[in-house]
């Protein structure tokens, strides 16, 4: 499956050292591993220090084939259209991803000259690579008008934490419900939309329907998809969608046979596989030469054909730290002792005029300026790169990722923790998708670089009285206890014997270590 981003804290341990070793015993810990910046706020994208935004437009960490987009996120289509079923789902799309952190409650329904349906009985999902908010409402009333609004105080962002645009009279979408629907299921909207160009190669690709439809019925001969006039290599079956329905602290997932996924991935690095660029998708549903969608009572779909285009050119196919430690960012990446290095490789050579785009994500630092402090607020700095004609793979360092806010003293421009690297392809001005930077591939979830610039202290050893620094013993085995303040990487054991001086670095089995 895609691989989806954890959000949750870093295992933290006691360290456990066993060196063989005689006589007193002295432990220290490596230290390190351990155009200005647009950052975007409540007020958009602000030069310098500015910004950082509050905890309702604070910016989210990004997932492979999201997009972001220069200028506001805004609706750019809403489904249905005209004339829908009592049990159609209602349908958002945005010109980029949505922060999925801002959309709850950010909508309610109305029926105009009747009840409102408030925003917390409206279930919904973003999908589509985050531009597809996909929402479920109770059985609307045959005949009756529908106004889907922006509920008073939503702050709808993108994942860079600017704001949505909000129309003047607040009405996201409006429709009538059919008063006597039909028996045959109908399709309220794919994506990407028919008869679009310049779609992700690594889409997402969705069909909604007005109503349940038998998953028995959902088969590679009556969904699929066809690329170029061939079967992709990488061709799962289609999916229903299942989301959690539960309220505060429960755990109750709905399968939703209205909604169905599909996306190209290969199952040995369980990432989007690309469609190809410029190329001609297909998605084919009940066609004529293979089976048919239905519902549940067996009522059938009629053939359907959406067509849309790739994008000419890919987002950048890899991203990673290729300097010293290749999973995180110390004080020695910033002194000159390791200059940090990230590599970020194309599909293609860069064809003059390319730039590449650069969005930072970490915790904010608080304010230098005079300014409320907003430290602990999730930023984005966005930063470009112009890239060299026939260019396949760059290396951006320090002078491009202007990650510090001060070299004397150091001062990073994010607090020290978790901070993520997203890199997309610019040409033309259109952007690609896109592509994360992931430390550890081989994890489900995605692994963002640790930023650590403050060294590591030892609150205690076993067997050190407090505010001792030295252990004696006379055991032939020793081994050493200790917590420390922080995750560690490593730790380093000097003890002197009567012999001489004995130095080892070793793997323990930790608490407080990052793993």
């Amino acid at each position: 499956m895609t691989r989806i981003r954890s959000n949750g804290p870093r295992l933290r341990s006691l360290a456990a050292l066993a060196p063989a070793l005689l006589g007193a015993l002295a432990a220290s810990l490596l230290p390190g591993c351990d155009n200005p910046a647009c950052i975007f706020g409540p007020n958009g994208c602000q030069e310098g220090e500015g910004g950082g935004g509050t905890s309702a437009t604070a910016a989210t960490f990004p997932v492979h084939g999201e997009w972001i987009v220069s200028g506001a996120p805004r609706v750019e289509a809403s489904f249905p259209q005209g004339t829908a079923s009592p049990t159609s789902p209602i349908v958002l799309v945005f010109s980029e991803s949505i922060s999925p952190l801002s959309i709850n409650g950010a909508f309610e329904l109305r029926q105009v000259g009747g009840i409102v349906t408030g925003p917390n009985t409206l279930a919904g999902e973003l999908l589509g690579d985050g531009r597809v908010l996909v929402l479920f409402t109770p059985p609307l009333v045959g005949g009756a008008e529908y106004e889907l609004v922006w509920s008073d105080g939503s702050s709808i962002r993108d994942l860079t934490g600017s704001l949505a645009l909000r129309p003047v009279d607040g009405v996201a979408a409006s429709f009538t419900v059919d008063d006597a629907p039909g028996d045959a299921p109908e399709v309220v909207m794919t994506w990407p939309l028919d008869s679009t160009v310049g779609q992700s190669p690594i889409t997402e690709v969705l069909t909604i329907f007005d109503r349940p439809v038998d998953p028995t019925s959902v088969t590679p001969t009556s969904w699929r998809v066809v690329v170029d006039g061939s079967e992709p290599t990488f061709n799962p079956p289609a999916a229903a969608l299942v989301y959690d329905t539960g309220g505060l602290g429960q755990d109750t997932q709905t399968i939703e046979t209205r909604v169905w996924t599909w996306r190209s991935e290969d199952p040995a690095t369980e990432l989007p596989a690309s469609l190809g660029t410029g190329a001609s998708v297909a998605l084919e549903l009940s066609p004529v030469d293979g089976t048919r969608i239905t519902t549940p009572d067996g009522v059938p779909l009629g053939a359907a054909a959406i067509n849309f285009t790739t994008q000419v050119f890919a987002p950048p196919t890899l991203a990673e730290i290729v300097s010293a430690p290749t999973d995180a960012i110390g004080i020695d990446n910033f002194n000159g002792n390791m200059p940090l290095m990230i590599a970020v490789d194309l599909d293609q050579p860069a064809e003059e005029g390319d730039v590449l785009e650069i969005w930072e994500f970490g915790t904010q630092q608080g304010s230098t300026e005079g300014t409320p402090p907003t430290a602990g607020t999730i930023i984005a700095l966005a930063r470009t790169f112009p890239v060299d004609a026939g260019t396949v793979s760059t290396v951006l360092g320090n002078e491009q990722l202007q990650l510090l806010l001060s070299s004397n003293p150091l001062t990073p421009r994010f607090e020290d923790g978790d901070v993520g690297f997203a890199f997309a392809l610019n040409r033309g001005g259109t952007s690609s998708p896109l592509r994360v930077l992931d430390v550890d591939p081989d994890e489900s979830e995605i692994q963002d670089a640790l930023l650590d610039t403050v060294p590591p202290q030892i609150e205690g050893l076993a067997g050190v009285p407090p505010g001792g620094t030295d252990y004696r013993g006379n055991t032939r085995d020793l081994v050493v206890v200790g917590s420390a303040n922080e995750e560690l990487a490593s730790v380093e054991v000097i003890a002197t014997l009567s012999g001489g001086r004995w130095t080892t670095a070793s793997a323990a089995t930790c608490r407080r270590c990052r793993r």
